[in-house]
């Protein structure tokens, strides 16, 4: 019995001999690759591994990958941060999981240049340090009823926050979509979708809520044209039968609004109190103070 253990523990140690971690960043901004950016051990079995990029942008993980003789298929952990966002220079304790979010950062950038990435195996301790980057932010459809394998098609800027893109289908539309938040080159910075799971468009569909790293949304969308709204500030898309043209709806942006009561009588000058407000075809409540 103890030759067996003697054996045993042989063979641990020599497995742990050939066994290979391999620590690398993937993000929108490499296509989600877990192998384009690989980290470098900043001293042999330090534990302690570097990557330095010209841009980093939101959103991204740290990728463990653990090898065995190079093996073909290495055992692969993502790991993100609770909560989603961290701050330049302050060391971060990462998560797996659904705990695990992508990775952004706290000050509201979009990307850090001469960015330095520094990863603590040992405490899956994350620090970021760099400078604010300025990137020119687009929006995109992302979904499966454009295209059986996924494609975007950009959405065309129709006012400070309005994106606006018909589509003419010649049958049915069916499958998956989210808002894919893109930067000058096109490279993922986030991505918006349902609140939860379950939303379904099959018809017109005003101000539906979506928020980021939401749940895909289903859509069932009969032939015909269809036109998808999304506005980036309140972060609603409406569906609406037809084409609405990028005039039309910046018209609508820019309509006048109309104040009621809660009576529904019309106010020519609201104050102090909670209003319904009608700009175009948009209703919401306000609270004027």
């Amino acid at each position: 019995m103890k030759k067996f253990y003697a054996f045993a523990a042989a063979v641990v140690a020599a497995l742990a001999m050939n066994a290979q971690t391999v620590v690398t960043l993937a993000g929108g901004y490499n296509g989600w690759s877990a192998t384009d950016n690989p980290m470098t051990e900043t001293e042999a079995g330090s534990g302690v591994y570097e990557l330095k990029l010209d841009k980093l942008t939101k959103e991204f993980k740290v990728v463990v990958s653990e090898t065995v003789d190079e093996a073909p298929a290495p055992v692969s952990t993502w790991y993100g941060v609770e909560g989603g966002a961290i701050k330049l220079g302050e060391p971060t304790v990462l998560v797996t999981g659904d705990a695990g979010a992508n990775i952004t950062f706290a000050n509201g950038w979009d990307a850090i240049s001469d960015a330095v990435v520094k990863f603590e195996l040992s405490t899956l301790t994350l620090t970021v340090t760099g400078n604010e980057a300025t990137v020119e932010v687009s929006y995109g459809i992302h979904g499966s009823f454009i295209d059986p394998n996924w494609a975007t098609t950009d959405l065309e800027k129709a006012g400070d926050n309005l994106w606006v893109k018909t589509f003419t289908f010649e049958a049915e539309a069916v499958g998956e979509f989210g808002i894919k938040q893109m930067d000058d080159a096109g490279n993922q910075l986030g991505w918006f979708a349902a609140t939860a799971e379950g939303i379904v468009i099959e018809d017109e569909i005003e101000d539906i809520e979506i928020v980021a790293n939401g749940k895909n949304l289903n859509v069932a969308l009969p032939a015909g044209t269809w036109t998808f709204t999304f506005d980036a500030e309140a972060l609603t898309l409406s569906v609406t039968a037809g084409e609405a043209g990028i005039d039309s709806v910046i018209a609508e942006e820019n309509a006048a609004p109309v104040y009621y009561n809660l009576q529904g009588v019309k106010v020519a000058n609201p104050e102090n109190g909670i209003y319904v407000v009608r700009q175009g075809n948009k209703v919401s409540k306000v609270l004027v103070k």
